[in-house]
């Protein structure tokens, strides 16, 4: 994922570039706004951002001279220019500095997301930017191509089934399986991850979901339709067996071929997961496509949301979030992820009014985009996560605390009060408090001058300190009171922050 800074001096075109970055579809670690060259150039040195979009024409220093100096702080760092027509014959400036595109004013969402695409799809390639996938044979190229399918950047492998399976496959089939239940440490989560690998066949292939990491992605051929349902019956039972753990899966429809369409159609079948009234939180079973496609009607509920708009707009924030729960309170044939982002396409409008960008930003595209829609186990969560994001939007971002200040006074509370617990961290905090990862990070280490995991190493190691002077507790046990997840990693810590090991600094 990537950081991306917009920079334009003009208030309400950076604010229209920000939503459509966010909307792409496309997920970013952390969307941020500049109004001037030189604020940007600070944001650069200070954040490092992946890539830049940025007007040509500004103040003192222009889009082109920004590119320039910003090209040698970050070499690497993709740009984009955006121009008014009376400006773009400028952009030609450009080419020697390697800009990966330039748009024309006013933006249009389409072309925007086609170049965010490519963006994504040049640096996909770049070795440095992939991550190796267990299980296969590809070269680092491949692999590279794979991974940003997987990531939603390709509309297809980039590279023949064939690279995959066995020629003589014919037809081709891509699910999502999920584990439920919450594991108790990420790691483990991914080790049952990795048990699935191995079940793995000439004929099928499975991939960590980078959506969520309760999730794995199946690749399933086979030479005909029939044969195919079978094998994914199969695997299924079988992977039941193998993790011993309740799942659900939803299933793609049977192509030739391995398109981003299926990919999407496997995960918008899995959100079936929230709606059918049968599904139970201990029960597994598969969902097809066209179990996706007979269910529920596509319509949005248009009463209800002209409600939700009309009351977030008068502020009334006790009627809305009551309006949110009713549109998901009952089985309803509503598409989840459909309703999902229409609900904060409406909360964004209405904020963004008062608090401009920094909405997007706040949020992070994962919300923008539903992707956040992953992470939820059932529809509880889902529903009370977003009547979280609307309260903290309405009470904070249309409030005068827009520099975060408030929000992460918060969060810095919550740290101080639960610092023992071991998933604490800026994954665990950014879904709590419904706010995006990289502006958290960013927020939190500018607001303290230390970074998020840092302070909550130094609380714990003062802790850990505290409990070996005036305990008798074993060393095991210290680590354990203090959130550290092994004796190992504890020990390590706590000599490379104090100086000396536990035991020595016990006895001392």
């Amino acid at each position: 994922m990537l950081g991306v800074l917009v920079v334009d001096d003009e208030k309400l075109a950076c604010v229209d570039i920000l939503y459509k970055v966010s909307r792409s579809g496309l997920e970013f670690k952390w969307i941020m706004e500049a109004s001037s060259g030189e604020d940007a150039l600070l944001n650069i040195k200070r954040y490092r951002p992946d890539l830049l979009i940025t007007d040509i024409a500004m103040g003192e220093m222009n889009g082109i001279d920004l590119v320039r100096e910003a090209k040698k702080q970050m070499p690497d760092m993709d740009a984009v220019l955006v121009s008014g027509y009376s400006e773009f014959h400028l952009a030609r400036d450009a080419i020697s500095l390697g800009v990966a595109d330039y748009l024309l004013k006013p933006v249009r969402q389409e072309e925007l997301t086609k170049t965010l695409m490519r963006v994504l799809d040049r640096r996909a390639d770049r070795a440095s930017e992939y991550t190796k996938r267990p299980g296969t044979a590809l070269n680092d190229r491949l692999e590279a191509q794979l991974t940003a399918f997987l990531c939603g950047m390709r509309g297809n492998l980039g590279f023949g089934e064939q690279e995959l399976f066995p020629t003589g496959a014919g037809y081709y089939q891509i699910g999502i399986v999920r584990i439920r239940g919450k594991a108790s440490d990420r790691r483990e989560k991914m080790n049952r991850m990795r048990c699935l690998e191995k079940l793995s066949t000439p004929w099928t292939a499975y991939f960590p979901d980078p959506a969520s990491v309760s999730q794995t992605v199946l690749i399933c051929s086979a030479q005909n339709k029939p044969e195919l349902k079978n094998k994914v019956e199969e695997l299924f039972e079988k992977m039941k067996c193998k993790t011993k753990d309740t799942m659900v899966a939803g299933m793609s429809s049977a192509g030739e071929g391995v398109t981003s369409s299926m990919l999407n159609q496997a995960r918008q079948t899995l959100d079936l997961r929230f709606s059918r009234k049968e599904e139970q939180k201990h029960y597994s079973r598969i969902y097809y496509w066209e179990d996706f496609q007979s269910y529920g009607s596509e319509l949005l509920p248009e009463e209800e949301i002209r409600l939700l708009r009309r009351l977030l707009k008068s502020g009334d924030v006790k009627k809305a979030l009551n309006v949110v729960r009713e549109i998901f309170e009952d089985d309803s044939s509503i598409h989840i992820r459909m309703v999902y982002t229409e609900l904060m396409r409406i909360l964004a409008r209405v904020c963004m009014k008062n608090s401009g960008g920094k909405v997007l930003s706040l949020l992070g595209t994962q919300y923008m985009s539903g992707a956040i829609i992953d992470e939820f186990e059932d529809r509880e969560e889902l529903v009370e996560s977003l009547c979280r994001t609307i309260t903290l939007a309405m009470k904070e971002w249309n409030t005068d605390a827009t520099d975060m200040h408030s929000i992460v006074h918060h969060v810095k509370q919550y740290i101080d009060d639960n610092f023992s617990l071991e998933d604490i961290g800026t994954n665990y905090l950014a879904k709590e408090f419904c706010i995006s990862e990289g502006y958290l990070s960013t927020s939190f280490n500018r607001e303290y001058e230390i970074s998020l995991s840092k302070y909550i190493t130094k609380l714990r190691i003062n802790y850990a300190k505290k409990l070996l002077k005036e305990t008798q507790l074993g060393i095991c046990e210290v680590a354990k009171e203090c959130g550290f997840r092994s004796i190992s990693y504890f020990m390590r810590r706590f000599k490379e922050c104090v100086g000396v090991t536990a035991n020595e600094f016990r006895t001392s």
